[in-house]
């Protein structure tokens, strides 16, 4: 996320159809809401960023169903070791 968003910083984003340059917290913002597939709409990547856009946004969709798939995992291991009876925990 920090990432992306220095690059964003770097190259500026779009707003109301006009590249514009931005603040570091403004590139963060962008990052975050790219990376959590939100995207509220109202900065855009340029042209130029499209394709890191993109890439950001499927780690995003990707990391969070990693993050997901292993929370399961871990509820579903701390359920499965609550049923055993004590000979079996050991």
């Amino acid at each position: 996320m920090l990432t992306f968003g220095v690059i964003y910083w770097r190259y500026g984003l779009m707003h109301n159809g006009e590249q514009i340059e931005v603040s570091i917290f403004t590139a963060l913002y962008f990052s975050v809401t790219t990376l959590t597939t939100l995207g509220f709409g109202d900065f855009s990547p340029t042209p130029r960023l499209r394709h890191i856009t993109s890439l950001q946004a499927i780690i995003g969709f990707v990391s969070l169903g990693v993050w997901i798939g292993l929370i399961g995992l871990s509820f579903s291991k701390a359920h499965n070791f609550s049923n055993l009876t004590d000979d079996e925990k050991k």
